[in-house]
């Protein structure tokens, strides 16, 4: 096969990996066949990231082994972490031949992974972490030369992305999973969409609702209110909360949080029903974006990555939800003003309302907002919110 498309066939497999993480074996044994190399070892992750670290014909269990060595650990020890952000190494040019013959690293580590000609390269991951690569050859191989250097140049852009690419989902599999056990707790309905309202995930209570279809109901469309006008209220408060997609990808996440932060106050909806109840009251909060896939979808189509998501809280309008301030402040370790916002929040309010009622400006309530996000570990209203909704219930 030609170098061309050998390069080109394993950064096919490096995207697979970031999709599929089961391939990531198949796709660092790709790398090592590119490169003529004996093996490949890969870490990747944060202090606060997920990570993980394989290696492609090499023992996991020796992989693993040396991943837990500490510097101190020996007498001396190649500190790769003090490698060039970024940049391609290759150990002769950290240590001569002969002086890493005599390394007690070399000797206890590197030696039975039979290693010994090698490229490193390390980037920095965000927050604390960090990529390091390793491509090894046993020491009666020949050294890598220059073409072997070009190859591997071309190659890291993609690990980078896949990396990248793999962490994130990662990373966004396991909040949707911490999401979905705070909504699956909770008395209230709570209904997950994407902007177009295709419902993404329900918990107990709102399968329940939905299944009623007194006032909510499921379509192929997405979500159904019991006329044409209110689905199309409803519609709207959807796609205005969770921000056009095209808006959205423009913006970076911190920019979006700001963005949304300012925005005029979130949707609250009555929609009737047939069966002439009291109205369904639906509250509904923009969420960080939310893969179907992690937490189960129901009767819609799993939002692309990336896409911004939408939570429904739904309650008959005859169910007043109150939060005690008091409580909440001991149990959370919030001030007394901090305590007073998250519970109105908790409620229902927006910041507008809430700094009319409490004689404080705007700025000084999202002062207090952003502390009490802090304090909770709550990373959005609507995780606030599901929070307070489900610490009261467990109260109750």
């Amino acid at each position: 096969m030609a170098p061309e498309d050998a390069l080109l066939g394993t950064i096919d497999r490096l995207y697979a990996a970031a999709r599929e993480p089961e391939e990531w074996s198949a796709a660092l044994d790709a790398v090592t066949e590119l490169l003529g190399a004996g093996h490949t070892i890969l870490m990747a992750g944060g202090k606060t990231e997920p990570g993980f670290a394989l290696g492609a014909r090499v023992d996991q269990q020796a992989v693993e082994a040396l991943v837990s060595v500490q510097p101190g650990e020996l007498r001396d020890h190649l500190d790769l972490g003090s490698l060039p952000d970024g940049r391609l190494v290759r150990r002769n040019r950290l240590i001569e031949d002969a002086d890493f013959l005599r390394m007690e690293y070399y000797n206890e580590i590197v030696r039975p992974l039979g290693g010994f000609h090698s490229f490193f390269y390390r980037r920095a991951l965000a927050p604390g972490g960090c990529l390091a690569v390793a491509i090894c050859r046993p020491p009666d191989a020949e050294d890598f030369d220059a073409k072997d250097e070009a190859l591997l140049t071309a190659l890291l852009p993609h690990l980078d992305n896949a990396i990248d690419l793999h962490l994130r989902m990662q990373a966004a599999e396991q909040q949707n999973a911490r999401l979905v056990q705070v909504i699956e707790g909770l008395r209230a309905a709570v209904i997950l969409t994407d902007w177009r309202g295709q419902v993404l995930h329900c918990n107990r209570a709102a399968y329940r609702l939905l299944a009623e279809a007194d006032g909510l109901a499921i379509g192929p469309s997405g979500l159904l209110a019991a006329s044409t006008a209110a689905t199309r209220r409803l519609r709207r408060a959807i796609a205005s909360a969770a921000q056009p997609p095209d808006t959205y990808g423009r913006l970076a996440l911190s920019g979006l949080e700001r963005h949304r932060a300012s925005s005029p106050s979130r949707p609250r909806l009555s929609l009737k029903r047939p069966s002439f109840r009291p109205p369904l009251t639906v509250d509904v909060l923009p969420i960080r974006a939310f893969d179907a896939a992690a937490g189960g979808g129901l009767g819609g189509v799993p939002a692309a990555p990336g896409e911004p998501s939408v939570a429904l809280f739904v309650e008959p309008s005859d169910t007043e939800i109150t939060l005690d301030a008091a409580t909440i402040g001991e149990a959370f370790g919030l001030t007394r003003r901090e305590a007073e916002i998250a519970a109105l929040i908790g409620m229902g309010h927006n910041l507008s309302t809430i700094s009319s009622r409490l004689g404080i400006g705007a700025g000084t309530a999202r002062n207090h907002l952003k502390r009490a996000f802090d304090k909770t570990g709550a990373r959005s209203q609507a995780a606030l919110v599901a929070l307070l909704r489900g610490f009261a219930g467990s109260l109750a």
